[in-house]
C-alpha cells in the first residue's frame, strides 16, 4: 500500500507537468508562496486570495492563469473532488467545524510542499 507521501509526490509532479509552458514561471513563483502563505494566514483567508487571484476563466495573462491552476489543485486536493474549483473550496471551508478545518489545513500545507518541491525541481528558474 503506497504511503499518502507519495500520492502527493505524484499528484505534485503530475500537476506541473501540465502546466503550460507559458504560465509555468509565474507559477513556480506562486507554488513557491503557498506553503508560507497558508502557515501564515490559514487555509481560508489563502483559499479567498487564490480565488481572487485567478479572475474568470476569460483572463488570459499568465499570472492570473498560474492563480487559477494552483486555487483549482488546492481545491482539488482539500475537498477531496477532482471536479472541485477554488470558488466551491471558499464556500465549503465555511461550513467545516473547528477540527475538519484543523485537518484540512494540515493537509493543505503538506500538499503545498510538495507542490514546491516539484515546481523547484520540474521549473527551471531563469536568471535574469
Amino acid at each position: 500500500m503506497p504511503r499518502r507521501d507519495q500520492g502527493l509526490a505524484v499528484t505534485a509532479w503530475t500537476l506541473i507537468d501540465n502546466v503550460p509552458p507559458d504560465v509555468r514561471d509565474e507559477f513556480r513563483t506562486r507554488a513557491m508562496e503557498l506553503g508560507p502563505m497558508l502557515a501564515n494566514s490559514g487555509l481560508a483567508a489563502t483559499a479567498a486570495f487564490l480565488a481572487a487571484k485567478a479572475g474568470s476563466e476569460a483572463e488570459p495573462a499568465p499570472l492570473a492563469r498560474a492563480y487559477r491552476i494552483l486555487a483549482d489543485a488546492l481545491s482539488r486536493h482539500v475537498l477531496g473532488d477532482p471536479q472541485a474549483d477554488r470558488n466551491r473550496l471558499v464556500v465549503e471551508l465555511g461550513q467545516f467545524d473547528a477540527a475538519a478545518y484543523r485537518r484540512v489545513g494540515a493537509g493543505a500545507r503538506e500538499f503545498a510542499g510538495w507542490v514546491r518541491r516539484a515546481a523547484e525541481a520540474l521549473v527551471v528558474d531563469e536568471p535574469t
